[in-house]
């Protein structure tokens, strides 16, 4: 599970087996996850995260968009249907 980032107690980051749409997992303990979508920049899910922290992981996606988007891409570099 490559880790991209750490912001404010979450953990961020993608699975090795991922899938489309690109994005990422913030977590962080008591169970709290949201997936937000990388390149539209929306919630794709979210477990035990208020509607206030979700917009502020949203923002911090939107500032971060380029380099999240840059792992994925180098991460998943071989495998051209997650490209």
């Amino acid at each position: 599970m490559p880790k991209v980032d750490e912001f404010q107690g979450f953990s961020v980051s993608f699975y090795a087996n991922e899938h489309l749409p690109k994005h990422v997992h913030f977590r962080k303990g008591g169970g709290q996850m949201v997936k937000i979508n990388i390149e539209k920049i929306e919630v794709v899910n979210s477990i035990n995260v208020s509607k206030q922290m979700e917009k502020v992981l949203l923002k911090r996606t939107e500032l971060m968009q380029k380099h999240y988007l840059h792992q994925w891409n180098s991460f998943f570099k071989n495998k051209p249907d997650l490209l």
